[in-house]
């Protein structure tokens, strides 16, 4: 299956464009600190879920590292919330993306364990 139809990359994909909209109305210092981690986290998912799908040998350790990637995203938006650079519109928008792509990351986690 090619990475690019996987659920979890349609809505990452989804996810990382309407980061990258937002981040870009953060205020100018929130901008070039935390807005680029946000959107350098999100697009580093992106890689490593074609990574885990072109490289079966190492699909775990592809698979571990986008989990701790989701929970610094998780993080950071949470921050970001509580730095007044996301409205409480906005943070209840993303939050759902961020469960699905969470639960997404931890069955196929679990799905990799099972097979090894």
């Amino acid at each position: 299956m090619l990475y690019s139809h996987l659920p979890i990359f349609k809505d990452l994909y989804s996810l990382s464009k309407e980061l990258l909209w937002i981040t870009q109305r953060f205020h100018k210092w929130y901008r070039y600190t935390l807005g680029e981690k946000i959107n350098t986290s999100t697009l580093d998912l992106l890689v490593y879920i074609y990574q885990a799908q072109s490289n079966k040998e190492e699909k775990r350790t592809h698979v571990m590292n986008m989990r701790i990637l989701h929970e610094q995203l998780v993080l950071l938006i949470r921050l970001s919330h509580d730095l007044n650079q996301l409205s409480k519109e906005q943070y209840a928008e993303l939050i759902p993306n961020l469960e699905a792509i969470g639960k997404q990351l931890t069955s196929w986690h679990q799905k990799i364990s099972k097979s090894n």
